[in-house]
């Protein structure tokens, strides 16, 4: 009985789930979508983990085993140098000890000879010792330099019996607890070498005839190991052919076996071979016979393929949202004429006098229809006449704007050209005749300025230009005398303004702004970035205008409508209202005690020209 209750709970559940997430004919679509799409990528992204991963880690190795080369190259040319040395050595000794001269001078030349040319290959192969051991019969065999008695061979720990049974053959191993003459090395501290040793015996003698000895500084070997590593978690050591390691960065584990489970590899010949958490690359040495190995931890590799890797797992992220919003994106295209005929036919109403009538779209060219095109043929039937009065309306809307903003655009304050004419015409009357003059130069040169620039918008410098002309027509037909400082950024001027926009504030200025006193009116333009976009500040000392004419600007400017009393700002604050975010654009303020503030943002805009000089400069 609990059981058919949780049955049947879990039942309304998964139809509730249902009916939530896969009801509707677009998320059907984005389902069936990302099931087809997202799964298989998943599916070839972990597939492309497994493949970056090992490709990453082959070459890691490649780059390790190359390190390895280059570093058994260099120690097999340090091994073929303690060679040719022991071959030379051995010919220097043949007249010396095989065929001895009789004569005791002719001894002592000859040791001497011998004994320059040994000295000399030491220094030149930077050998740490070079040693020999000869027959005591030999007057020189008590040198205690570099010939010494076969006897003493047991501080090499090794006998004469043991070299006897490979004579004539170059053996190496490795030299602990030498202790070298002091005259030698100027120490009596015991040092360790990797040795390379030849003894001679004739054929009809059971003695030896002398064993040489090349030392090389087990250090010297260390410290190329160790400059060899490209990581300090990387380890290089040398072992024999029986897995003795000859030479290591940790001191202790020298003369010791290594592990037989990885000298077994080693002997096998298995290169690459991995044991526990380190993976290892050996090379050998042909001349000694010795192998080189690295040992290369697990956590080396992972650190150095986790670039990788991110950039994988980011890229696969990456890709899966991309699919997401794709899909949704999709999805969403395909049920837009279901979506679209649904809206459509849902926004039509006989009591929306606001109703924008939409045109099912239908593929002319389509020869087979399905009945969503049919259904849009009968619905774009219906409201053909509806559409048809409704976008002549709307084209005859769009037109007035268009002209009247023409028209703003192109309006000149009349009454500032009245005024103009007016003052030159009394200018004239009065006999002055070189203000007149100049204030027709000047008003030509205004004209000629906004004619010019026949664009919409013109650089600010160009503007302030305009404004200059203005102002210095204003100041010679005002009896009364003011000034006016411009302020701005650098570079700023190279940015963009509807054109003829400073002229009707600067003409508020004045005409509010004199005084009846003899205090002059200074007005000031400032220029400054603002975030993303360009303040104009325009202010002055005048006499101002008063907090109820003040509220009523602002609430004309916010509404964006056209006032005949106020049609300058008006005409201003509608133009720059098309490229500012701010509402209103133009702000207006009284300063205490006396003056006026009148500020607007606009967005940033520079002009092609410059963009591309800019772009190619």
């Amino acid at each position: 009985m609990e059981g058919e209750k949780y049955c049947m709970r879990l039942y309304f559940y998964l139809k509730k789930l249902f009916q939530r997430y896969f009801t509707s004919f677009q998320k059907k679509i984005l389902w069936s979508f990302l099931l087809t799409s997202i799964i298989p990528l998943i599916s070839l992204s972990v597939l492309s983990y497994f493949l970056s991963y090992n490709i990453a880690k082959n070459k890691i190795f490649d780059s390790i085993s190359y390190s390895s080369n280059q570093l058994n190259v260099i120690l097999s040319n340090r091994f073929e140098q303690m060679k040719n040395a022991s071959s030379l050595i051995q010919n220097y000794l043949y007249p010396l000890v095989i065929q001895p001269p009789q004569k005791l001078s002719d001894q002592l030349e000859s040791y001497s000879t011998v004994r320059n040319n040994i000295i000399y290959l030491k220094e030149a192969y930077l050998l740490d010792n070079i040693t020999i051991y000869i027959n005591p019969q030999f007057l020189f065999s008590d040198e205690g330099i570099t010939f010494f008695p076969t006897s003493e061979l047991h501080k090499r720990g090794i006998n004469e019996q043991q070299l006897s049974i490979n004579t004539n053959k170059l053996e190496w191993i490795l030299s602990e607890n030498i202790n070298e003459p002091f005259v030698v090395n100027q120490s009596y501290q015991k040092k360790r070498y990797l040795t390379c040793f030849i003894t001679y015996q004739k054929k009809d003698t059971k003695t030896i005839d002398y064993a040489i000895f090349l030392d090389l500084d087990a250090q010297e070997v260390n410290q190329l190991l160790d400059e060899s590593s490209t990581d300090s978690s990387i380890n290089s050591y040398l072992i024999d052919q029986n897995g003795i390691i000859l030479a290591h960065n940790n001191s202790k584990l020298i003369g010791q076996q290594m592990k037989k489970k990885i000298f077994n590899k080693i002997a096998t010949n298995e290169e690459p071979f991995k044991i526990k958490n380190n993976q290892y690359i050996f090379k050998r040495n042909e001349i000694t016979g010795w192998y080189i190995v690295t040992e290369v931890p697990t956590s080396y590799i992972v650190k150095n393929t986790i670039v990788l890797i991110s950039i994988l797992i980011s890229a696969v992220i990456l890709v899966i949202i991309i699919s997401i919003v794709s899909s949704l994106f999709i999805s969403k295209e395909l049920s837009k004429k279901i979506r679209t005929i649904a809206k459509t036919i849902k926004s039509i109403s006989l009591d929306n006098n606001n109703l924008i009538s939409v045109k099912l779209p239908i593929d002319k060219e389509k020869e087979f229809k399905d009945e969503f095109d049919s259904l849009a043929i009968t619905f774009n039937n219906m409201t053909e006449s509806i559409n048809t009065n409704f976008n002549a309306i709307l084209n005859f809307k769009i037109q007035e704007e268009k002209m009247k903003y023409q028209l703003e655009q192109s309006k000149i304050n009349p009454h500032f050209l009245y005024n103009m004419l007016d003052s030159i015409k009394t200018c004239q009357t009065l006999g002055r005749i070189d203000d007149a003059n100049k204030m027709i130069s000047q008003l030509a040169h205004f004209y000629r300025m906004i004619l010019k620039k026949g664009d919409e918008l013109i650089l600010i410098k160009d503007e302030l230009e305009i404004a200059q002309v203005y102002l210095q027509l204003e100041k010679l037909n005002k009896s009364m005398e003011f000034h006016w400082k411009i302020e701005n950024e650098e570079g700023i001027e190279n940015f963009l303004i509807p054109k003829f926009v400073l002229q009707p504030i600067l003409e508020n200025c004045i005409h509010h702004g004199i005084n009846n006193v003899n205090t002059p009116l200074f007005i000031q333009i400032s220029i400054t970035y603002k975030n993303d976009a360009i303040q104009f500040t325009i202010q002055d000392n005048g006499r101002g205008i008063t907090d109820e004419k003040i509220e009523t600007l602002c609430q004309v400017l916010n509404n964006n409508a056209f006032r005949t009393n106020h049609f300058g700002l008006s005409n201003v604050n509608y133009r720059l209202s098309l490229y500012s975010s701010e509402k209103p654009t133009i702000q207006i303020s009284r300063l205490h005690p006396q003056g006026t503030l009148v500020s607007f943002t606009i967005h940033q805009m520079i002009s092609e020209e410059l963009f591309f000089e800019e772009l190619g400069g």
